[in-house]
């Protein structure tokens, strides 16, 4: 049976997140279900230091584990932690989860009453615009005495009435907080359920004691086998709470979680991926080079065919090892292909992207995706119609200095943002095939191809600006300009202004913003990222990359390309959209550059 197969880190209540990284990755699993309940298992936290949870995501990519959801829980219920409910459902973003665990509480409104479901389903289904934001699924889970059956649940699920809000089924809660069999239970929510909580019941119904899978009373066969008849293949998370003295010692939390693995091995489950996910490379220039040597440093992953026509493709073919072919339809037919990743020409994309869309297989692009908004739409379109998602090779929102950045904002470090200033300068390029950079129909020139960086940044951090004003100056004897200056202004008074080139003079490449805050300046150079307090207080941000690939172009290594294509292949496994890089902020970003270069 294929599914996903994970292990709730609440197993390891009262030992170290990294404590339980390492069992349950010794135990053979791939799969995460993170824990952020406060004042109960806090392995991830909102407050916890922004370069605490870097460190966590960094051990999880390390440890070749993957968070698919995160245990939040809160009490839906009560008003004032529905803020703190809020904050987590943002973690479970940063952490690319695609569920969120949480109970409804025991329903108690403030004159102590108990909510009938039409009160209930209305205080869930007020979240559900932040759970599209962060395109997370909210799974309630069967828990306390008003909500302890997934009979109970499946009503307010079905009053809901949103994809976005379905049911946990916790297999031994049904059984101490319900009092029923949960073999018989389930058959009344399976429609409804899209979570499982895998929970073993050993002693007395109403007894605290949840032991390893297999050892304790509850008929999990039998419950395998409704899933299957059912054609229901929600994810299955290991929960193991021991009684109340707990496991006594970390041995026997690893112990546990080990008899578990055999346990579902033993009934016919997988716990490893369910397969490597299979890549088709399209195009082996600069950037294909440099995603092919990065997907080598991604377990799970492997490039199994190349795409092109030219005879640099022909000849990274033969290096590499990989079967050649001229279209993406024959690459898919023969090589059973699970994700095309496009690295040709902008010019190009459409064509070949519209193609690997028609396969039913998502697709990551580079940047740019196009040329004119109506292109992308038309892509975009085409991965929605054909169920599957495309995704935009925007590296930098997956540098250190700019998730600093964001955070930054977001959480007002220094106050509200007034100005800001970017600068990315180089020598005129000479790697173009063809001089197509060159071609104003096959590139959009300077200002898609170098700027197209910084205004994502911009536009990820700040919004689509309101207004739009630049220069711009070309040599005489040049029929393309050289240098850009742009001005983006906001209807808060915000400015920022940017800089682009392709000067033809032989400077270094440089690339380096500030912004100015009502508290303070953040500045990022060559010298890493620095904050200077408006208290005189100077804070250097950690940005070093802890992981460095050689990119086998003429960039320095770094973990940039392997954070955004982990990533990415992270969010097809699952088939949701990538929160870093969102279809409506490649739109923005495509229509101020039309502006610029057309």
């Amino acid at each position: 049976m294929k599914r996903i197969i994970a292990v709730n880190s609440n197993c390891y209540h009262g030992y170290t997140i990294e404590e339980a990284v390492a069992g349950i990755r010794k135990a053979g699993f791939r799969y995460i279900e993170l824990t952020a309940t406060k004042g109960w298992t806090e392995h991830v936290f909102p407050d916890m230091p922004f370069e605490r949870l870097l460190a966590i995501q960094d051990l999880l990519r390390q440890n070749e584990l993957i968070p698919f959801a995160m245990s939040g829980h809160c009490n839906l219920m009560d008003p004032e932690r529905i803020p703190d409910f809020e904050k987590n459902i943002r973690l479970a973003a940063f952490f690319g989860c695609q569920y969120i665990v949480s109970s409804v509480g025991e329903a108690h409104l403030a004159n102590k009453a108990v909510a009938d479901d039409d009160e209930v389903a209305r205080r869930v289904a007020s979240l559900i615009p932040m759970l599209e934001e962060n395109n997370l699924i909210l799974v309630l889970e069967t828990h306390g005495k008003e909500h302890g059956t997934g009979e109970k649940l499946a009503r307010i699920v079905r009053k809901i009435g949103s994809a976005r809000v379905k049911l946990n089924y916790d297999t031994a809660n049904v059984i101490f907080y319900g009092g029923v069999n949960p073999v018989q239970d389930l058959k009344t929510c399976l429609a409804e359920t899209a979570y499982i909580h895998i929970k073993d019941k050993g002693g007395r119904d109403d007894v605290w004691d949840f032991p390893a899978l297999g050892k304790g009373h509850i008929d999990f066969p039998a419950i395998f086998e409704e899933l299957k008849a059912a054609g229901n293949d929600s994810p299955l998370s290991i929960e193991i709470e021991f009684t109340p003295e707990g496991a006594g010692s970390l041995a026997a939390v690893d112990q546990a979680v080990a008899d578990s693995a055999a346990y579902l091995t033993a009934n016919g489950f997988e716990l490893e991926r369910r397969y490597k996910v299979r890549i088709a490379l399209v195009g082996a220039g600069g950037m294909g080079t440099c995603h092919y040597m990065n997907y080598r440093h991604i377990e799970g992953t492997q490039v199994v065919a190349l795409v092109g026509r030219g005879e640099r493709d022909r000849a990274h073919a033969e290096q590499w090892g990989l079967p050649l072919y001229t279209c993406v339809d024959e690459a898919n037919r023969r090589e059973q292909i699970d994700l095309f990743d496009v690295c040709v020409p902008t010019y190009l994309h459409k064509a070949i992207v519209l193609e690997a869309l028609a396969c039913k297989k998502p697709v990551i692009c580079e940047k740019p995706i196009a040329l004119h908004v109506k292109d992308a739409q038309e892509m975009f379109d085409a991965a929605q119609a054909n169920g599957v998602q495309l995704y935009v090779a925007q590296v930098l929102q997956f540098t250190r200095e700019v998730e600093q950045l964001h955070r930054i904002v977001d959480e007002r470090l220094y106050g509200q943002p007034l100005d800001a200033c970017f600068e990315r300068l180089s020598q005129r390029p000479a790697w173009s095939e063809g001089n197509w950079l060159f071609d104003r129909d096959k590139s959009g020139l300077l200002p898609f191809d170098l700027h197209v960086h910084d205004l994502d940044v911009i536009v990820s951090v700040f919004g689509k600006p309101d207004s739009v004003d630049y220069t711009a100056c070309r040599r005489k004897d040049s029929e393309i300009c050289d240098q850009y200056r742009m001005r983006y202004g906001y209807q808060n008074g915000m400015t920022v202004s940017a800089e682009a080139a392709w000067f033809n003079a032989c400077i270094p490449f440089t690339a380096r913003w500030r912004v100015y805050f009502e508290h303070g300046m953040v500045v990022c150079d060559d010298k890493g990222l620095t904050g200077y307090g408006a208290d005189g207080q100077v804070t250097r941000f950690d940005v070093e990359d802890e992981i460095k690939v050689p990119c086998g172009i003429n960039l320095p290594p770094s973990g940039w390309f392997l954070r955004e294509l982990t990533h990415f292949v992270q969010c097809a496994e699952r088939n949701v959209p990538s929160e870093r890089v969102r279809r409506e902020q490649v739109l923005d970003v495509l229509g101020v550059l039309e502006t610029l270069s057309f």
